[in-house]
């Protein structure tokens, strides 16, 4: 399967349909289909004008960063909807930074940006039946690799540490039609490891998915839901301690907590990365025995 951002918005709408077809859901994909190819195409005349993505587009172009958000915009309101279904939820709305689903452009500037897209909050925000509240990110995967960035997971632990909410991420494998959901406790014992595929940031391994996506209609988020004294770990306090200091107005406080936490990530990036490296440096000397043969004998075998 091609790259979703190598694909037109047509190839996109029959994907999606036949990825959804078990919901009854047709037109409402037409309708969202509707939606998103006048966003697109407004988007793509913008960029035929000379307007730059504010922020970059990390390698990728315009057009592919553009296709990049709105179909993965696309995507979560078909999710939205079918969620909207399911019997167990009595309340859903949009919850994320780019929650308005749309682009501002900035005429003065020829820049492209989006309301929100800083924040790291998860897409959406359900209540249960049982009154639970829970938010759910939503991901999806192409090619087979599972991953999260670290960065998204930290996000669902500032969203409880700030709010009191728990969060749950689903994967979707957009090859097989299926899914899975891990929640935070998930997390708490996996190591992150140095991705090369996403920048060279750190990610977990997610679980692969395995459940059929006509499933989640009916899918029962409430044995998913954790006590909250299960996420007393460390990493959380230090973001409650942000947080207070945060609202209390403690200036100084929070410049030392927010110091403290960049050098422990910039740590964990670096002992992550010598990790890596030493991996890669034991696979070079597998495969080449004579690896410490010193530089003067390959010298002196050449003639040099």
């Amino acid at each position: 399967m091609k790259r979703l951002d190598e694909l037109e918005i047509n190839e996109i709408f029959s994907f999606y349909s036949n990825f959804f077809k078990d919901f009854g859901i047709d037109s409402i994909i037409v309708r969202l289909f509707e939606k998103y190819s006048k966003l697109l195409e407004e988007f793509t005349v913008k960029c035929e004008m000379g307007y730059k993505i504010k922020y970059g587009t990390m390698g990728r172009g315009e057009i592919k960063w553009g296709r990049n958000i709105v179909y993965g915009w696309f995507f979560e309101e078909i999710i939205f909807e079918i969620l909207k279904m399911n019997p167990n939820i009595k309340q859903i709305s949009f919850y994320g930074g780019d929650m308005s689903k749309n682009f501002i452009y900035e005429s003065s500037s020829l820049k492209i940006d989006i309301p929100g897209i800083k924040s790291s909050k998860p897409d959406l925000k359900i209540e249960l039946n049982s009154g639970e509240i829970l938010c759910i990110e939503i991901k999806t995967a192409a090619k087979d690799i599972y991953s999260i960035k670290n960065s998204n997971v930290e996000s669902l632990y500032r969203e409880f540490a700030e709010n009191n909410v728990l969060s749950l991420i689903i994967m979707f494998d957009l090859n097989s039609n299926l899914y899975s959901i891990e929640n935070m406790y998930y997390f708490m014992n996996l190591t992150p490891f140095v991705n090369k595929r996403m920048e060279g940031q750190l990610c977990y391994v997610f679980t692969k998915p395995s459940t059929p996506v006509k499933n989640l209609i009916n899918e029962d988020f409430k044995n998913l839901v954790l006590l909250s004294e299960k996420l007393n770990t460390e990493s959380l306090k230090k973001l409650k301690a942000e947080n207070i200091a945060k609202s209390t107005g403690n200036k100084k406080t929070l410049s030392l907590i927010k110091a403290k936490i960049s050098v422990e990530k910039k740590l964990e990036n670096f002992k992550q990365l010598q990790i890596q490296v030493k991996s890669e440096i034991e696979k070079i000397k597998s495969k080449n025995p004579e690896i410490d043969t010193p530089w003067s004998e390959i010298y002196k075998k050449l003639d040099i």
